[in-house]
Protein backbone atom coordinates (compact mmCIF):
# COMPACT_ATOMS: atom_id res chain seq x y z
CA UNK A 1 0.00 0.00 0.00
CA UNK A 2 1.75 3.01 -1.41
CA UNK A 3 5.24 1.42 -2.04
CA UNK A 4 7.05 2.67 -4.74
CA UNK A 5 7.77 0.02 -7.61
CA UNK A 6 10.76 0.72 -10.05
CA UNK A 7 10.93 -1.17 -13.55
CA UNK A 8 13.96 -2.26 -13.94
CA UNK A 9 13.49 -4.45 -17.04
CA UNK A 10 11.30 -4.38 -19.52
CA UNK A 11 11.08 -6.94 -22.42
CA UNK A 12 10.22 -5.88 -26.02
CA UNK A 13 7.85 -9.06 -26.37
CA UNK A 14 4.96 -7.88 -24.60
CA UNK A 15 4.51 -11.05 -23.21
CA UNK A 16 2.66 -10.16 -19.58
CA UNK A 17 2.20 -12.24 -16.54
CA UNK A 18 -1.61 -11.95 -16.97
CA UNK A 19 -1.21 -13.11 -20.58
CA UNK A 20 0.97 -16.36 -18.90
CA UNK A 21 -1.59 -17.09 -16.68
CA UNK A 22 -4.22 -16.78 -19.50
CA UNK A 23 -2.97 -19.22 -21.83
CA UNK A 24 -2.25 -22.15 -18.89
CA UNK A 25 -4.96 -22.06 -17.65
CA UNK A 26 -8.18 -20.68 -19.60
CA UNK A 27 -7.23 -20.04 -23.07
CA UNK A 28 -4.75 -22.27 -24.49
CA UNK A 29 -5.30 -20.67 -27.82
CA UNK A 30 -2.67 -18.18 -26.24
CA UNK A 31 -0.04 -20.90 -25.76
CA UNK A 32 1.75 -20.05 -28.42
CA UNK A 33 2.22 -16.22 -28.23
CA UNK A 34 4.26 -16.99 -24.60
CA UNK A 35 6.55 -18.58 -26.26
CA UNK A 36 8.01 -15.00 -27.10
CA UNK A 37 9.26 -14.73 -23.81
CA UNK A 38 12.43 -15.90 -22.99
CA UNK A 39 12.03 -15.89 -19.45
CA UNK A 40 9.32 -18.17 -19.12
CA UNK A 41 10.38 -21.12 -16.87
CA UNK A 42 10.83 -24.07 -18.56
CA UNK A 43 8.14 -26.03 -17.23
CA UNK A 44 5.63 -23.16 -18.75
CA UNK A 45 7.63 -23.32 -21.94
CA UNK A 46 7.27 -27.23 -22.49
CA UNK A 47 3.57 -26.40 -21.80
CA UNK A 48 2.79 -24.00 -24.08
CA UNK A 49 4.95 -26.15 -27.23
CA UNK A 50 2.64 -29.20 -25.80
CA UNK A 51 -0.40 -27.34 -25.62
CA UNK A 52 -0.94 -28.44 -22.04
CA UNK A 53 -2.90 -26.16 -19.44
CA UNK A 54 -3.06 -26.35 -16.03
CA UNK A 55 -7.06 -27.12 -14.88
CA UNK A 56 -7.50 -24.71 -11.91
CA UNK A 57 -9.26 -27.20 -9.35
CA UNK A 58 -6.06 -29.42 -9.81
CA UNK A 59 -2.32 -29.58 -9.79
CA UNK A 60 -1.89 -31.82 -12.09
CA UNK A 61 -1.08 -30.09 -15.95
CA UNK A 62 -4.26 -31.72 -18.35
CA UNK A 63 -4.44 -32.05 -22.43
CA UNK A 64 -5.92 -29.54 -24.31
CA UNK A 65 -8.27 -30.85 -26.40
CA UNK A 66 -8.05 -28.43 -29.28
Amino acid sequence: AGDRVTIVQRPAHGVTIAQVFRALTLEPELLPSILAADELDEESRAMARERRTFTLDSPEPSTDPS
